[in-house]
């Protein structure tokens, strides 16, 4: 004899599905909205639902459900998170998705400025670990606009769980929405795709006119330096990054529009003028000028001068 068995949604998947839109779970399944509503907010209990309502439920889930369309930011557990990683972000560095959505943000607020109304797509952004994000203190990164006001732009940040002090309060101050394996595994292939397209820096670069291109030009430049160098406590990386740090939007444009011997009297005169340097390589003219050959190397490799002069 052949047995057929259905797998039901979990007391934890209904809750997450009724935190989402449901009208149209009501609409698509038949059970009263007002009936939803007394679940959703605790007045019914969820253990004593009638097995039709939870087997109604689940087809509802099965049939295209997109656990991933509402305008939230979501939590997943570590192994879900990898796992989903995997599939959309095979090279991922978080500090560039960072500063990737601060960069999509910047754009996004100078167009809704300009224009009085912006509707971006929606972008995914990954955060492995918040906690260390946090202590990192990136320059240039606001995360409490990008959690809020980013919502509103199409940043939806995806977060492992795991790597969240105090998870179920932050969570609930950003109305996040955990999702649990249940659910995640109905992500169809369409959605990881949309997942992939995440925003490049250079995208919006391209779009943006002189006065936002001064404005992000930092920005810019720390995204690209966080993507060539994978492990960040080497000297060389922490030369190039405070000297970015150090300088205004504005200077930078001018250092990269400068000739060579002009950026190389700009950066003898910061070396000298530093007082980091100065307190450390006091009478050490040799290491001075190796800081100098390391800054304009690596500007000297990159490209930054053809694209900033379409605008200057």
């Amino acid at each position: 004899m052949n047995y057929n068995y259905k797998s039901l949604l979990t007391r934890e998947s209904i809750e997450e599905l009724l935190k989402g839109d449901i009208t149209d779970v009501s609409s698509v399944t038949d059970i009263p909205l007002s009936t939803l509503k007394n679940y959703k907010n605790g007045f019914s209990n969820l253990e004593n639902m009638p097995y039709h309502m939870v087997e109604s439920l689940t087809s509802y889930s099965e049939s295209g459900y997109d656990p991933f369309k509402y305008p939230t930011h979501y939590f997943l557990k570590g192994d879900l998170f990898a796992r989903l990683l995997k599939e959309v972000r095979p090279d991922y560095n978080q500090i560039t998705e960072i500063y990737s959505a601060q960069m999509l943000f910047n754009y996004a607020s100078e167009r809704f400025l300009v224009d009085g109304f912006f509707q971006p797509s929606i972008r995914y952004f990954f955060i492995d670990n918040l906690d260390e994000l946090n202590k990192a203190k990136l320059p240039e990164v606001n995360f409490d606009l990008l959690f809020s006001v980013g919502l509103m732009q199409g940043i939806r940040f995806v977060i492992n769980i795991d790597h969240v002090t105090d998870a179920k309060t932050f969570v609930q101050s950003k109305e996040g929405l955990v999702l649990s394996g249940d659910l995640v595994k109905k992500i169809t292939r369409n959605k990881l795709d949309e997942m992939c397209n995440q925003s490049d820096v250079k995208e919006f670069m391209v779009l943006m006119d002189e006065a936002l291109l001064d404005k992000n030009v930092k920005l810019w430049l720390l995204h690209d330096l966080y993507t060539q160098y994978k492990e960040t406590d080497s000297l060389e990386f922490n030369i190039i990054l405070n000297f970015i740090k150090d300088l205004t939007d504005g200077a930078l444009v001018g250092f990269i529009m400068s000739t060579h011997d002009e950026q190389d009297v700009y950066l003898r005169n910061y070396v000298g003028e530093n007082e980091m340097y100065a307190s450390l390589f006091t009478g050490m003219a040799a290491m001075k000028n190796s800081i100098v050959e390391i800054i304009q190397t690596y500007f000297d490799n990159k490209t930054y001068e053809a694209f900033v002069a379409h605008y200057v």
